[in-house]
C-alpha cells in the first residue's frame, strides 16, 4: 500500500511538469512587418549600387528573426534575392537601369511564421556607373603565380565611369596594346590585368593646352609646365600606389606595374621607375597629332612595356654628335643615372662598349648565330650618338614602333617568368622567341 501511493505522487508531479513545460513553450505572436526605409517610395534616377534598408522587426523572439527581401517588375511575379538574420540592409547591382522595380520584406521567426510589409517601388538610374575605387578584373593569368597590370585613369569624371563606356574602353584598349607584339603576345597566359576605377573633378591634366592651366583630378598628372614640346609627366606617385593596392594580391608594388592612362589630349608619355620593379607608366589616350589607336597603343608599348615592365632603357638620340663621357653638367647626371641602372640590373637593351666578346648581348649570337645574325652593336643609344651601343638598328625604344629587339625579348621574358615564380631559361627563351613586325635593318637617325 505504502509503494503505491509513492508511485501515484511521482505521476502526479510529472504530469504537473509537463504541463508547466507547455506553458512555457507557447508560441509568441508573429513578428509585425517591418517599414522600408531606403529607397524611398517611388524614387527616381536610383543610381547603383542600391541599398535597401528597413527598420528592425518587433517581436518576442527578436534574437530569431530572419529576412527575406523579394524584387518584381509587374507587381505581381516576385523574385527572392537575398536574406539574412541580422543585417537590416541589402546591397543590390544586378538590377537592369532606366526600369521601374517593386520590392517587399517577409520577416520570418524561428516558428516559421512570418509578415510582409508594404510593397515600394523605384526607378533605377538610367545608366550604371562604376564606383571610384571599384575593381573590373580585364584577364585572368592561367600560368604561374599571375603577373599583375594594375590600369587606372586620371582626368575621367563620373560620366566616363559609366559601364562599358570611356574609361572601360580606354584600360581595355591599353591591355590589348600591351600585347601587340612579342614576347607579350605569346607570354600573355601569365598575366592578371586589372583596372581600378578613378573618379575625378575635371577631366584633362595640369598643363595640358597651356603653361599655366591646372585641373582637379584624381593622381594630379601633370604635363611639364616649362616646355609645351616636352614629353615629361608626372602624377601623385602615393596616390597612385593606393589605388593599385585596391586590386587583389596587389599589395607588393614592386612586382606590379600600374599603367596610368591621362585623359588628355597633349602629346607626351613618360615612364617612372625604380630599380626595385615598381613602376608608373603615364600614357596620354588622346593626343591631337596622331589617330588615337595609332599613338595610345605605341605609348603603352613604350612605357609601359619596354620602361614599366622590362627597366629598358631609351634608344633614341638626344644628342646625335655628342659622347657619353663628355664631361659637363647634363652628361655628368645621364651617365650616373646609366650606371645606376645598369648596377641595378636594368637597361638590358644598351652598353658602353662593342666589344664582340663583352658586350652584354654577345651570348645570343655567338651561341645562335643563325637565328640572331641580325643582332649587333649599332652606336647610337641612351641620348647619346657617340660611345653608347643598341644591338639593333630599329626597336620600340626608338621610336615606338610594334617590334621589341632581340635583348629587350630575353629582357621581357626573364621578368615575366622571375614574377611568374618560374625560372628563366636560355634555350627555352630562344626554342619559343618569335620574330613579329620585324622591322626594316636601316640604321635610323
Amino acid at each position: 500500500m505504502k509503494t503505491i501511493k509513492i508511485t501515484f505522487i511521482f505521476i502526479a508531479l510529472f504530469i504537473s511538469f509537463i504541463s508547466c513545460e507547455k506553458e512555457n513553450t507557447a508560441i509568441p505572436e508573429p513578428p509585425s512587418p517591418v517599414q522600408l526605409f531606403t529607397p524611398k517610395d517611388q524614387a527616381i534616377n536610383v543610381t547603383f549600387p542600391i541599398e535597401l534598408s528597413w527598420e528592425k522587426a518587433s517581436s518576442t523572439n527578436n534574437e530569431r528573426i530572419s529576412y527575406r527581401v523579394y524584387f518584381s517588375k509587374n507587381n505581381q511575379d516576385w523574385i527572392y534575392i537575398a536574406s539574412g538574420k541580422n543585417s537590416l540592409t541589402v546591397t543590390e547591382e544586378n538590377l537592369d537601369p532606366g526600369t521601374l522595380y517593386y520590392w517587399k520584406v517577409e520577416t520570418i521567426d524561428a516558428y516559421k511564421q512570418s509578415s510582409v510589409s508594404e510593397t515600394h517601388s523605384f526607378t533605377t538610374a538610367g545608366k550604371h556607373y562604376y564606383k571610384d575605387g571599384e575593381v573590373l578584373q580585364l584577364q585572368h593569368s592561367t600560368k604561374g603565380n599571375g603577373v599583375n597590370i594594375v590600369i587606372l585613369g586620371d582626368g575621367f569624371i563620373k560620366e566616363d565611369l559609366e559601364v562599358g563606356g570611356t574609361y572601360e574602353n580606354y584600360a581595355r584598349k591599353a591591355m590589348e596594346a600591351f600585347f601587340l607584339t612579342e614576347p607579350y603576345l605569346s607570354y600573355r597566359e601569365y598575366f592578371n590585368f586589372y583596372t581600378v576605377f578613378a573618379e575625378s573633378n575635371e577631366r584633362g591634366a595640369d598643363y595640358e593646352n597651356n603653361l599655366t592651366e591646372v585641373k582637379d583630378t584624381k593622381f594630379n598628372a601633370s604635363y611639364d609646365n616649362t616646355n609645351m614640346s616636352s614629353t615629361y609627366m608626372k602624377a601623385n606617385n602615393n596616390k597612385c600606389w593606393e589605388y593599385c593596392k585596391m586590386a587583389p594580391n596587389c599589395d607588393d608594388i614592386d612586382k606590379t606595374l600600374v599603367v596610368l592612362m591621362v585623359n588628355a589630349s597633349r602629346v607626351a608619355g613618360y615612364c617612372h621607375f625604380w630599380i626595385q620593379g615598381r613602376a608608373i607608366a603615364l600614357c596620354p589616350v588622346k593626343p591631337k597629332t596622331t589617330a588615337f589607336n595609332k599613338q595610345f597603343e605605341n605609348t603603352v608599348l613604350h612605357e609601359a612595356g619596354g620602361h614599366g615592365f622590362a627597366k629598358l632603357a631609351d634608344e633614341y638620340l638626344k644628342y646625335a654628335k655628342k659622347s657619353i663621357n663628355a664631361n659637363d653638367a647634363a652628361t655628368i647626371s645621364d651617365k650616373k643615372n646609366l650606371e645606376a641602372g645598369l648596377k641595378g640590373g636594368m637597361f638590358a637593351n644598351v652598353d658602353t662598349t662593342n666589344h664582340p666578346d663583352r658586350v652584354k648581348w654577345r651570348e645570343l649570337y655567338q651561341k645562335y648565330p643563325e637565328k640572331y645574325k641580325y643582332v649587333r652593336s649599332v652606336e647610337g643609344a641612351y641620348y647619346y650618338g657617340l660611345d653608347m651601343f643598341r644591338p639593333e638598328p630599329n626597336s620600340c625604344m626608338i621610336n615606338n614602333i610594334k617590334y621589341y629587339n632581340a635583348p629587350s625579348r630575353m629582357a621581357i621574358v626573364k621578368r615575366i617568368k622571375f614574377l611568374a615564380g618560374e625560372t628563366f631559361s636560355l634555350e627555352d627563351f630562344v626554342a619559343n622567341d618569335k620574330l613579329l613586325n620585324f622591322p626594316p635593318q636601316n640604321e635610323v637617325e
